[in-house]
């Protein structure tokens, strides 16, 4: 749910999942933070408002005129009006990009509450809160956010919340045949960090790689290859602390409106074929794409009873709206979507041990989104 939005600020819509169960010593400090977001996303509207208010009384003629005016913005351009200066002033029209912002604003969150009225009244102490805060600095690619966790309060439980600050800037590109890439950082409530880094080399591929403060880390390159019958082939060299790992995989169009993917992979140190994992995917479309239908199958031993599962999916192309049905080895899903709205309904496919079904539906306008999960 979007608390509030600065002015030309992106949209971020919260559901924050942190695995993390450490935090700051205190719950109602996490309370506070929430509600402290809630208030810095209403501040920022009020300055949007204020900013369109002088924007409408320049419009009307009030105040001092400018000398410069922006007369049409589009695709990233702005032609500008200068007055003229000087004792003969001669207006001129200059064109030019969209300057970027210094710096954006976004806030956002998300409440989770049980299906009952006392759980939902208690809020903020009886809820699940999430909470985010976006600072981005499109000027040189760059975004600082924190998002914080706060558990719902109990009698019987003393869970806390958690804390994560994070940073993601893009890189351009450098020399030696260095492409564009990225950069990241990540650090917790709790002192844990982790950091990762991609780029696009030259003639070789892109890498990337990962660190965190459990001295686990990762470094793979992805490499591409010329097309063989229409079909893509590709491979992922990597390592981690627990040995080496190769995905390989092949992609393309099998033929008219047929597309289709395989792809094998090992886990880190284990390099038996009995282990491999095997993912396929074939999509058929009608003519003109209104319609489709894709398969997808994995084999991974990790499921001991039944190491293959499957999904299928169909979905309708309509003016109003795309609908679509789809069923896996979980549940079973229906989904409705628009420009602007979305509802999905999902129910599983297999009863507990109570003999029920659990379901969800998820209602969204907008940025703005509720779920609700049935027993």
């Amino acid at each position: 749910v979007i608390l509030s939005e600065g002015s030309g600020a992106r949209l971020f819509e919260g559901k924050l999942r942190d695995e993390t169960e450490a935090g700051w010593p205190e719950t109602n400090g996490a309370k506070a933070l929430v509600l402290t977001l809630a208030l810095f996303g209403a501040a920022l509207s009020a300055c949007s408002m204020a900013s369109q208010a002088q924007g409408l009384a320049a419009l009307l003629g009030r105040g001092k005129p400018k000398r410069t005016k922006v007369l049409l913005e589009a695709q990233g351009f702005q032609l500008l009006f200068h007055r003229g200066k000087g004792k003969v002033p001669l207006p001129w029209v200059q064109l030019r990009r969209t300057p970027k912002k210094p710096v954006s604003f976004a806030v956002g969150g998300s409440v989770e509450s049980g299906m009952s009225t006392k759980d939902a009244l208690g809020f903020p102490f009886t809820t699940q809160n999430n909470g985010i805060l976006q600072i981005g600095f499109p000027r040189f690619s760059g975004r600082l956010q924190l998002s914080m966790e706060d558990p719902a309060s109990t009698a019987d439980d003393d869970a806390q919340g958690s804390m994560e600050l994070s940073y993601l800037q893009a890189l351009g590109p450098g020399r030696f045949g260095a492409g564009a890439g990225e950069f990241g950082g990540k650090l917790r409530g709790n002192g844990e960090w982790s950091a990762s880094f991609a780029r696009e080399v030259e003639d070789i591929g892109k890498f990337r790689g990962s660190l965190n403060s459990q001295l686990d880390w990762s470094a793979d390159l992805d490499q591409s290859y010329p097309a063989v019958k229409g079909m893509v082939p590709s491979v992922t060299y990597g390592a981690t602390q627990d040995g080496m790992r190769v995905r390989a995989s092949v992609d393309g169009d099998l033929k008219k409106n047929v597309h289709g993917s395989y792809s094998l992979r090992n886990i880190p140190g284990k390099y038996a074929p009995m282990d491999f994992i095997h993912e396929a995917k074939v999509k058929v479309g009608s003519s003109g794409a209104r319609q489709t239908l894709e398969a997808v199958g994995s084999y991974d031993r990790k499921f001991a009873k039944l190491p293959v599962r499957g999904s299928l999916t169909y979905s309708l192309k309509t003016r109003p709206a795309t609908l679509e049905a789809s069923v896996d080895f979980d549940r079973y899903r229906l989904r409705a979507q628009t420009a602007r709205a979305q509802a999905a309904a999902a129910v599983a496919r297999v009863p507990d041990e109570n003999g029920q079904r659990a379901a969800e539906v998820e209602l969204k306008v907008g940025k703005v989104s509720a779920v609700a999960q049935l027993p």
